[in-house]
């Protein structure tokens, strides 16, 4: 069976990378673009449309082109306010969600996060797909969640629908582009609590897609973690990748982290210190027994490909 394709973000990182292996598959005829930017590549077998996820018109758009599988991959990690980032995430979210369900779309994929378990103190380590969604103080953590429970319920209230939600750990690639790139990235010197020890799994932009296509043929529901083997602490990240840093006391680190992000200077909110102090690593076993997924990077793996990607030689190899 030849499918026709719905990928939302198809200009984003992990969009774009999806998009053009499938236009590469044997078992996809087209590919149904969604987003604000035109993507870079072109296709004879790609059908773009510029719109925003949020308008009523992208049920029209997926019922005009029959298309068989969405996978949305679309989201803001940045935006000139929270109730900003959060309308185009969720309602995003939201309304694609309600376009499969009114062109009929058979099979849905929502790319959700592990950072939707959120960081905390007496999580279990690892967390498996049925530990709750507790978020956690992070925009990013906070919108992912929403978005995993709306798909959940979408799953629950169209039965005839097979969903899939895949909560990747952080993603790394050449394309993608996170607050943890940036700031792994970022010049000068980076203050960190001296407790920064929580294991940090990473999953390689090119697993993710694999993940994607393999979900797809097996017409996979259910939701999965997916994270490549092994972690790495926030430190040995740092060290890893050149970048220097000040070990301070979690209250210091917290508060100037709060002055700095208030002041514009820092990106990411205080918060991005749970996920570096307290785990949210994940089981794979589930993806592997079921759909026999297996990444091909590791999660140093997938750092030293990203670090390699932007001109950095890593400090240690696999």
């Amino acid at each position: 069976m030849s499918l026709i394709v719905g990928v939302t973000g198809v200009s984003g990182g992990v969009g774009r990378k999806l998009a053009s292996s499938l236009l590469e598959w044997s078992r996809c005829s087209r590919v149904v673009g969604v987003d604000l930017r035109k993507p870079e590549f072109r296709s004879d077998r790609l059908k773009f449309y510029r719109m925003d996820v949020r308008e009523k018109r992208l049920a029209e758009v997926f019922e005009r082109e029959e298309v068989d599988a969405v996978v949305h991959t679309a989201f803001a990690s940045r935006a000139e306010s929270r109730s900003a980032m959060r309308d185009m995430n969720v309602n995003g979210a939201r309304n694609v969600l309600e376009a499969c369900r009114e062109a009929d779309v058979s099979w849905v994929m929502v790319l959700s996060s592990a950072m939707a378990y959120g960081a905390y103190r007496d999580n279990p380590v690892p967390l498996t797909e049925e530990h709750p969604l507790r978020g956690g103080r992070l925009p990013y953590s906070q919108d992912k969640r929403e978005i995993d429970l709306l798909a959940q319920e979408f799953a629950r209230e169209n039965p005839d629908v097979r969903v899939l939600i895949a909560r990747p750990a952080m993603v790394l690639g050449p394309n993608v582009e996170s607050f943890l790139s940036r700031y792994i990235m970022g010049s000068g010197v980076a203050l960190i609590p001296w407790d920064a020890n929580a294991p940090l799994q990473f999953i390689h932009e090119d697993d993710v897609v694999r993940f994607c296509k393999l979900a797809m043929e097996q017409r996979a529901s259910g939701a999965y973690n997916i994270a490549g083997e092994g972690a790495l602490t926030f430190l040995e990240v740092l060290e890893i990748s050149g970048r220097r840093y000040l070990k301070l006391p979690p209250v210091v680190a917290y508060a100037i982290a709060y002055i700095l992000h208030k002041a514009g200077v820092m990106e990411a909110s205080p918060a991005q210190y749970d996920v570096v102090r307290f785990p949210q690593a994940v089981s794979t076993e589930k993806a592997r027994r079921e759909l026999g997924f297996n990444p091909e990077y590791t999660t140093l793996g997938a750092l030293i490909s990203f670090l390699r990607s932007k001109g950095v030689k890593p400090k240690l190899e696999e």
